[in-house]
């Protein structure tokens, strides 16, 4: 079984898989924990065209986000934490990634939040949530653009960062759910010559 939310692509490593497909098909373990990553818009990358036939190549950076190190390939009973954050299986990883497009497109995720105010009951905590969304996106995507940027081609699988989280796991005894720590990457790093999706 697959399993991602709406904004999230599964990519493999295309140096050693063609396609999702046959990285799947050949996986020995029974389940895999996506490497995650938040595809990010800096201020220099042009408005998102969402009728191109890619999405990920219209944007070139990205940043490691542990929270989205998602258990997301099973062939064997798992149970999820919320939001499939963390499951009750320690995280292994392989080749796979999760890009998160969240941040791909600010100014139309401030748009759909400002149009989901008029859909939810002021006071409510989704009223809260879309009425504080423009300034937290605005000074995340400041944050981002600040951040230092590494374009060399093998930035991607350094697994420095995924062994700092790892350090970090623990399984909890009362729901037997393994995490670690939601931290992030200081650095952006440029994944446009390592994953693309296409038309498959």
């Amino acid at each position: 079984m697959i399993r991602c939310d709406v904004d999230e692509f599964l990519v493999p490593d295309r140096r050693k898989h063609g396609s999702l497909a046959a990285y799947v098909e050949n996986l020995e373990h029974p389940y895999v924990t996506a490497i995650g990553l938040d595809v990010v818009e800096t201020a220099d990358d042009a408005q998102l065209d969402l009728h191109a036939s890619s999405l990920l190549d219209q944007r070139h950076w990205c940043i490691r986000t542990a929270a989205l190190n998602k258990t997301a390939v099973v062939a064997q009973p798992l149970v999820w934490a919320a939001g499939f954050h963390a499951a009750n299986m320690r995280p292994y990883f392989d080749d796979l990634y999760l890009l998160h497009l969240k941040f791909a497109d600010i100014q139309g995720r401030i748009a759909w939040f400002a149009n989901m105010l008029d859909k939810v009951r002021p006071g409510s905590n989704e009223y809260v949530y879309y009425a504080d969304g423009r300034a937290k996106l605005e000074s995340y995507a400041k944050w981002l653009n600040s951040r230092p940027r590494d374009n060399d081609p093998l930035a991607l699988y350094d697994r420095g960062f995924l062994d700092h989280f790892m350090q970090s796991v623990s399984c909890n005894p009362e729901n037997g759910i393994w995490q670690g720590d939601f931290c992030v990457d200081g650095k952006l790093i440029d994944y446009s010559g390592n994953l693309s999706i296409g038309k498959e």
